[in-house]
């Protein structure tokens, strides 16, 4: 019947099936029967027949989804590893959707959960699942909407997703400006003895905070991305004045000759006078 109706009308029944009963005013309890055979949709699909026997069978059991479980899928979801975030989701979905027939609560319960995580991830940011999904969006709603444990997979996992692109999104905005800020002061200060701790001072962030962005902004250690400008302006000097080696060491802020030599070799494969010549 169900084949007939989607071959011939391309419309997709789920037919749910009572038990029979003996009495005329026993129907009721049939279509009751059905009702609840009707609510293992989300777990079987759309398009079948449930009997309520073979789903009344089903043990009474609880969603796993540990406290530890949910702050790894939240650290994942903030730091862009969506590797990781996929391989914790099919955790999820091997520990309570197969090799077993979950029950509709379940299923509900445990997206809902994972809608719970998705909001609790936006305010630990310090957004708004407005600001991400738009005014309209609600993640419950649409979770409600879907048919079928596949569908609601995906709507879940689109919500991660469009959460972390978000925070991504902000933070190479973020990185963007702060890099321009690190220009500017390393630009003006590399001929002095400057640290993370001024720069930090400088751009009103702790020393800790700083270095453990750093690299992800400049692509290079502190120390590194200062001797990077001093080689730039040490090069420039080779090339337009006669000033000696231990002159252009000093006015690039290197604490003497010798060290200047070493890292501008390091940085360009040869010697300050090499390069001049």
């Amino acid at each position: 019947m169900t084949d007939y109706f989607a071959l011939e009308h391309k419309r997709t029944f789920t037919v749910g099936v009572g038990n029979v009963y003996g009495r005329a005013e026993d129907v009721p309890f049939s279509y009751a029967d059905a009702l609840t055979a009707l609510e293992y949709k989300l777990v079987k699909g759309q398009g079948c027949i449930i009997y309520v026997d073979e789903v009344r069978t089903q043990p009474e059991q609880s969603f796993l989804y540990s406290f530890d479980m949910e702050k790894r899928i939240i650290n994942a979801v903030k730091t862009g590893n969506t590797g990781a975030l996929t391989e914790l989701l099919h955790v999820l979905w091997k520990e309570n959707l197969e090799g077993g027939s979950p029950t509709p609560e379940i299923v509900h319960h445990l997206f809902h959960a994972l809608a719970g995580t998705a909001m609790r991830t936006i305010y630990e940011i310090g957004s708004t699942a407005e600001e991400i999904f738009g005014r309209t969006f609600s993640l419950y709603r649409e979770l409600d909407a879907r048919s079928g444990v596949e569908e609601k997979k995906r709507c879940i996992e689109e919500a991660f997703r469009a959460v972390g692109e978000w925070i991504q999104g902000k933070k190479h905005g973020q990185y963007s400006q702060l890099l321009s800020k690190i220009e500017a002061f390393v630009g003006s200060n590399y001929r002095q003895d400057i640290s993370l701790t001024v720069l930090g001072e400088a751009l009103g962030l702790s020393p800790s905070y700083l270095s453990s962005i750093f690299k992800d902004i400049t692509g290079m250690s502190f120390v590194d991305y200062v001797n990077s400008k001093r080689i730039e302006q040490a090069k420039l000097l080779l090339q337009t004045t006669a000033k000696s080696v231990a002159d252009i060491s000093d006015q690039v802020g290197f604490t003497n000759a010798n060290t200047f030599i070493r890292v501008f070799k390091r940085h360009e494969g040869v010697t300050p006078g090499q390069f001049r010549h």
